[in-house]
């Protein structure tokens, strides 16, 4: 891992964004470069004492939070970009920086409450590369496990491939979940124990151990429901999903277990694209 795109708004959810992604970029070595998008002036107030103000603030702003970052033996770098396509200059600059991961809060730019509409959603929908999603907590979890979700196909296990050397990074065991979905009848232990083979046979087939890499198995009626229990139960610092399932295409229609998880847990997530 090399490059962390941070994109920084200075709100609550963005900024704890931002404390995840140093986190990160500690252990694994990677530059974080943070850039903040302001918007451009109106006419009245371009090349203005206020205007200009406001935008040397957000940059001495910047220059504080790296300067903190630096000390701690992080490589950062940061950026005031005027332009009203947020999104747009996310992706961009992702694209520009080769980014190894995107990392932003959950909520997007003020206003942007509802998941649905965010800037957020905006850079799920238009990167292929890993994205952070992260909301406000009260304190900085401890990364000493990271999660990953899997529905036993092929293109699931691409969180898993992202996800390994993250958790080497911090000595950290992973944990493979798989949520058995049922509608009204819930299954049998005897079909319980045949999914935990089936990852235990995955688990083996990519030569690990389950010392690295521990299989669990959980039943419920909505898989994106059970993992966002499963998360805020066991107090999961970092979970690893994969944007691709079964059907082999994009799950970024609302419903969709990545987007359901997003938007009922708390805890910071990484979404991998095939």
């Amino acid at each position: 891992m090399k490059q962390i795109l941070w994109a920084c708004d200075f709100y609550e959810d963005s900024l704890f964004a931002g404390q995840i992604a140093a986190e990160i970029a500690g252990p694994t070595g990677a530059t974080l470069h943070a850039v903040n998008i302001m918007r451009l002036p109106f006419k009245h107030e371009k090349n203005t004492a206020e205007w200009l103000e406001r935008k040397n603030a957000l940059e001495k702003r910047l220059e504080g939070i790296a300067a903190d970052l630096a000390r701690g033996g992080i490589g950062v770098s940061y950026e005031v970009i005027e332009s009203e396509a947020t999104g747009k200059v996310i992706l961009e600059r992702a694209e520009a920086l080769h980014a190894d991961i995107i990392a932003m809060g959950r909520a997007g730019l003020p206003g942007e409450e509802n998941y649905a509409g965010s800037t957020a959603r905006q850079v799920l929908y238009g990167t292929r590369r890993p994205v952070l999603i992260a909301r406000g907590m009260d304190m900085l979890p401890k990364i000493d496990r990271v999660l990953v979700t899997t529905d036993l196909s092929g293109p699931s296990f691409v969180a898993l491939d992202f996800a390994l050397p993250l958790a080497r990074a911090f000595s950290a065991p992973v944990h493979l979940l798989f949520v058995y979905e049922f509608v009204d009848i819930p299954p049998t232990s005897d079909e319980m124990d045949s999914a935990l083979d089936e990852l235990r046979l995955a688990i083996k087939t990519k030569g690990l151990s389950e010392g690295e890499v521990k299989p669990e198995v959980i039943s419920h009626p909505e898989s994106g429901d059970g993992i966002a229990k499963y998360i805020t139960a066991n107090n999961i610092p970092l979970t690893v999903m994969s944007a691709r399932g079964a059907s082999g295409l994009e799950r970024w229609l609302l419903g969709s277990t990545t987007e359901r998880v997003i938007k009922l847990s708390s805890w910071p997530l990484i979404v991998v694209k095939e």
